[in-house]
C-alpha cells in the first residue's frame, strides 16, 4: 500500500504532495508553512538568505512563485540546480509563445512519461530555452551551467514567434529563430491552458524534487570558477553519454561585436564555448548577467547555483519590464554593466 508521503490529494481544488499544499485551481499558489512558504509575504523568510548577496533577487522572485523553498525552511542558494529543475523555473517564470514543437511520438530516452518535469521540460524546448543532447537525450539529472542559462535567457528576449516542426534530434543545436523547426505533442496552447486551470508551482521544482526524491542528489556548487566535467557545455564530451551540448545557443561564429564585448568585460572570456558567446554578449548588454564576487570572472562552464539562477532570472524580468529594477545597494555592484568601465576585463 502506497505510503501517505506518497500520494497526491485533490481536496477542495487544492493538491498536497506528501501532505504539503502545493498548487491550487486558482493563479495564485498557496503553501502551508511547512513546505517553507505559506503567502507572498511570506515567501521571502529564508533564514539561509538574510545574509546572502543574492537576497534582493530572490525575494521578488519567490513573492511571485517563480522559486520557492526547500521543507525544512530553507532556501539553498549555493545549491546548484539540475537541467529538469532549471526546465521547470523557466516555464513558471515566462510565457513564451513557442517557436517549435515536439513532434508527435517524440520522447527524450531519459525522461519517462510519468517524470515529475516532463511537461516542464518538453515546454522549455518548445519555447526555445532548451535543447536536447544527441540521441534524444535530456539529461535532466545534470546540473545546469553558468553559460547555458545566460544563453537561454538572451535568447529569450529575441524569440520568433515562426513555428515549424521538430523532432528532438542528434544536432543538439539551435538555429536562428527563422529557421526553427516545430512540433505537435499536446500543443503548446492547449498545454498553457492547463497550466492556467491547475497551476502547479513550479518554482516548487526546487521543493517538491528534493521532498519526493530526497536522496537523488546533493548539489553544492564548487568555489572556484573551473569548468566541471559533470556539467554540459558546448563541444564538451562526457564519457558513458551523449557528447553534444544541450544549450540553447548559436551555432553560427559570433560576431566580432559579440567577442569584443565579452573579451572587455571578463577576464575568463577565452573559456566561454564558441556557440555561446552571442549569447553571453546578448546577456551581457541587457543587464542579465550577475557576477559574485567578482563582476570580471564570469566562470561560464561551472554549474550556478540556486542564488546565481535567481539573479540571471530576476535582471531578464526587469529587461522585460515585469520587475523594477534593484534601486541601491552593493548588489549593483555585481551586475554586469557595459555603459562604463566599472567591471571591464582591461581596466
Amino acid at each position: 500500500m502506497m505510503s501517505a508521503a506518497n500520494r497526491w490529494y485533490v481536496l477542495g481544488g487544492s493538491a498536497l504532495v506528501g501532505g504539503l499544499l502545493v498548487g491550487t485551481f486558482a493563479p495564485l499558489i498557496s503553501l502551508q508553512r511547512s513546505a517553507a512558504v505559506a503567502s507572498p509575504e511570506q515567501a521571502a523568510v529564508f533564514p539561509d538568505i538574510a545574509s546572502h548577496w543574492a537576497q534582493p533577487f530572490i525575494r521578488p522572485l519567490t513573492q511571485d512563485g517563480i522559486l520557492a523553498g526547500y521543507p525544512d525552511g530553507t532556501f539553498r542558494p549555493e545549491e546548484t540546480m539540475a537541467r529538469d529543475e532549471f526546465a521547470a523555473v523557466l516555464r513558471q517564470a515566462f510565457n513564451q509563445e513557442p517557436e517549435r514543437r515536439i513532434a508527435s511520438g517524440s520522447v527524450y530516452q531519459d525522461v519517462p512519461a510519468d517524470h515529475w518535469a516532463v511537461d516542464a521540460i518538453e515546454e522549455a524546448y518548445e519555447m526555445g530555452f532548451m535543447n536536447d543532447y544527441p540521441g534524444g537525450y535530456f539529461r535532466p539529472d545534470d546540473a545546469v551551467i553558468r553559460v547555458d542559462v545566460l544563453s537561454s535567457l538572451a535568447k529569450n528576449l529575441e524569440l520568433d514567434a515562426a513555428v515549424e516542426e521538430d523532432t528532438p534530434t542528434a544536432a543538439a543545436t539551435t538555429t536562428t529563430p527563422t529557421e526553427q523547426p516545430v512540433a505537435q505533442q499536446p500543443a503548446p496552447a492547449t498545454r498553457q491552458a492547463q497550466r492556467r486551470a491547475f497551476m502547479m508551482p513550479m518554482a516548487m521544482t526546487s521543493l517538491m524534487q528534493p521532498f519526493v526524491t530526497p536522496t537523488q542528489r546533493n548539489r553544492t556548487a564548487p568555489n572556484n570558477n573551473a569548468q566541471t566535467a559533470a556539467a554540459p557545455t558546448d563541444g564538451a564530451q562526457t564519457a558513458a553519454a551523449p557528447t553534444a551540448a544541450a544549450t540553447s545557443t548559436q551555432t553560427a561564429p559570433p560576431s566580432a561585436d559579440a567577442s569584443t564585448i565579452v573579451s572587455n568585460q571578463y577576464v575568463d572570456a577565452n573559456e566561454i564555448p564558441e556557440g555561446a558567446v552571442t549569447g553571453v554578449a546578448d546577456a551581457t548588454q541587457a543587464g542579465i548577467v550577475v557576477n559574485y564576487p567578482e563582476p570580471q570572472v564570469l566562470g561560464p562552464n561551472r554549474p550556478a547555483t540556486r542564488g546565481e539562477i535567481a539573479a540571471f532570472i530576476h535582471q531578464a524580468l526587469v529587461q522585460q519590464g515585469r520587475l523594477a529594477p534593484i534601486a541601491e545597494g552593493e548588489v549593483n555592484n555585481y551586475i554586469v554593466n557595459t555603459a562604463g568601465p566599472e567591471g571591464a576585463a582591461g581596466q
